[in-house]
């Protein structure tokens, strides 16, 4: 201590003292470490204080979350570029410390409760910040309200069965992401089995082929995010909002999407079997090829989207807003049309038109068994070119010669 306060000593000798000072077993020495860091200004300074701080090992976390938090509201209050360019440098210290001793903690991870701090992206100058955690087990933190943005988290293990080795038991460790600002953020290829995800930010992010088996992402911000080929299989997305979102071939089975926003979404060749999307809104959605068998879709707004090839059978339909909506190749077998708007829906690129409402023949128009048995009787405004098709593919509507009265 005696060098750190002597006007005299140069920079070298300061830089080896605290270096030497990291290795001392006195544990106060590592809250005297962190302080240092709240008060210098020098990148060198700092990072030979971020190498002392390495040598105290896990036990500096709390002193260093503290601090974190403590920059934080600074910056969010700084007044000029001087003293925001002080406190940057001084953050991004005390996260790059953080990032390296998380890596160290190894099976106590799951105890670190990182809930609130600034861990997002940070820049100054020709440094910079980013959190970069890539296949790190990082199951059981508590980060709910952490800024994470533009994270690299991709393979990153965040849910773990626990010693029992079974999912979804006492002794599993998941991540609480609650309210975490994930926006930018990587997880491709992440393990989020079952996370605690509501009301979080993750506005563009990728989560390519990661593993989303029942997490609960109630009034999550998904827009514009990549999830191509992830699993959300039974994954809580209710109000969830996925504008713009790239959901294709992903598995979204039994998965919970009620009132859901949905908009310009593309999620061609997903799976939607048995996913509940009462009033969700999907206009403008790329469905094509889709699988929503069996799935609920009882006044949901699916004005203008492309369902060509998509599987609606046994779907439930009730009230849904088909209009102008693009159906050919729709396998429609059990489903449930009742209230159903197909105003201007497309069966077919064909445009066949009738001269009153009830078809007396389809001459323009092969015939066919596509919609064998497919109940039309209480769908709404369907006009004679489209009643056209249904009959001549051997679908069931009071106009058709064939189908009996309802």
């Amino acid at each position: 201590m005696a060098t750190l306060t002597n006007p005299e000593a140069n920079l070298d000798t300061k830089q080896a003292a605290i270096l030497a000072l990291g290795n001392t077993p006195d544990p106060q020495v590592t809250s005297l470490l962190v302080d240092l860091i709240g008060q210098a200004d020098d990148p060198d300074w700092l990072d030979t204080l971020h190498q002392a701080i390495l040598e105290r090992g896990p036990a500096a976390v709390p002193h260093l979350g503290r601090l974190n938090q403590s920059l934080s509201r600074d910056l969010a209050g700084a007044g000029n570029a001087a003293q925001k360019q002080r406190l940057v440098l001084r953050l991004q210290t005390v996260n790059r410390s953080l990032a390296k001793l998380m890596t160290l903690e190894g099976d106590r991870i799951h105890t670190l409760d990182l809930r609130g701090l600034h861990l997002g992206y940070l820049s100054q100058g020709n440094r910079e910040f980013i959190l970069t955690l890539n296949k790190q087990n990082l199951a059981g933190i508590q980060w709910q309200g952490t800024r994470l943005n533009r994270a690299q988290l991709q393979g990153a293990i965040l849910f773990d069965p626990g010693p029992d080795q079974t999912p979804d038991t006492y002794d599993d460790r998941i991540a609480n992401l609650q309210g975490a600002d994930l926006t930018d953020t990587d997880l491709t290829g992440a393990n989020l089995t079952l996370a605690q995800l509501q009301g979080a930010g993750l506005l563009r992010a990728n989560l390519t082929a990661a593993n989303l088996t029942g997490t609960h992402l109630q009034r999550v911000n998904l827009e514009r995010a990549t999830l191509i080929q992830a699993n959300l299989t039974g994954a809580n997305l209710s109000q969830a909002r996925l504008t713009g979102a790239d959901l294709t071939e992903a598995i979204l089975t039994e998965a919970n999407l009620i009132n859901s926003y949905l908009r310009q979404l593309n999620a061609t060749g997903a799976i939607w079997a048995g996913a509940n999307l009462r009033g969700a809104e999907l206009q403008e959605a790329a469905l094509a090829d889709a699988d929503l068998s069996a799935a609920i879709l009882i006044n949901a707004n699916l004005q203008e989207a492309d369902l060509q090839g998509a599987d609606l059978r046994g779907a439930n339909l009730q009230n849904a807003n088909l209009r102008y909506s693009t159906l050919q190749e729709v396998r429609w077998q059990g489903a449930n049309l009742a209230g159903a708007d197909l105003q201007g829906a497309r069966f077919t690129t064909a445009e066949v038109e009738a001269s009153d409402g009830f078809v007396t023949a389809a001459p323009d128009l092969a015939t066919g068994q596509q919609l064998r048995g497919v109940d039309f009787n209480e769908a709404r405004n369907l006009s004679p070119g489209q009643l056209n098709y249904i009959c001549g593919q051997g679908g069931l509507h009071r106009a058709c010669p064939s189908s009996p009265e309802p």
